[in-house]
């Protein structure tokens, strides 16, 4: 009986400090993206049906998110930048699954997770860095200005 009610009192004692431990561990800081300007149809490469670029900020960094809409599919270019630094730069690229309806908030089909493609762009390469400095082109001064202050 002595020993079943030691490891009744040992059981909750543990219990006790894993759930203080937990709760005395540091959170995770959570940074909202902020976004800053959206620019639709721009004159940019590959031509698309339609596309859309936005200008967002998240934490130290900055965000433009170019997504083109093509017949069978879509693609997202995603560059990050610090005080105006190309920090990384990739596309994913997804084919529309054809045989699924028209969704009715984005009128396309849904893309086919199965085809998912990503291409991670070398960013010291001068063509990368001339297509950066161009898709910037398509926002205004005073976003970019916003997005270098507070980078």
């Amino acid at each position: 009986m002595a020993s079943h009610a030691f490891k009744t009192i040992f059981l909750t004692v543990v219990t006790s400090l894993g759930f203080s431990a937990c709760s005395l561990l540091p959170s995770q800081t959570v940074y909202p993206l902020t976004q800053l300007q959206q620019v639709q149809n721009i004159d940019a490469e590959p031509k698309a049906q339609a596309n859309s670029a936005t200008l967002s900020q998240y934490k130290d960094r900055c965000r433009i998110q170019f997504t083109g809409y093509f017949h069978g599919g879509e693609s997202t270019e995603t560059w990050e930048f610090q005080q105006q630094k190309l920090k990384r730069a990739f596309s994913e690229s997804y084919q529309y699954d054809l045989s699924s309806p028209i969704q009715a908030a984005t009128q396309k089909p849904r893309v086919n997770a199965d085809s998912r493609t990503v291409t991670v762009f070398d960013i010291h390469q001068p063509e990368i860095k001339n297509n950066f400095a161009k898709l910037q082109s398509h926002f205004s001064p005073s976003a970019l200005a916003q997005c270098q202050a507070k980078a």
